[in-house]
């Protein structure tokens, strides 16, 4: 939900994190991340350490999401 992200958004920059990417569910988590590994000056700087992920998501769900992940480089 967008409340859950800003706050999660919230307590990671007052713990010094200093980017932070959400998205709205698990395509559009995937479509972010494909969009950076895309762009070579992107994936060069931009990477993420971190995913935070909700598993009740629609229409990818956060097992769906999971796996695309631990697939795809």
């Amino acid at each position: 939900s967008p409340f859950s992200r800003t706050l999660l958004s919230r307590i990671l920059r007052s713990l010094n994190v200093r980017q932070i990417t959400t998205a709205s569910d698990g395509s559009d988590a995937i479509n972010i991340i494909k969009s950076v590994a895309k762009d070579p000056v992107r994936a060069g700087v931009q990477r993420f350490d971190l995913i935070l992920s909700d598993w009740v998501m629609s229409p990818v769900d956060g097992e769906m999401f999971l796996k695309w992940v631990r697939r795809h480089k």
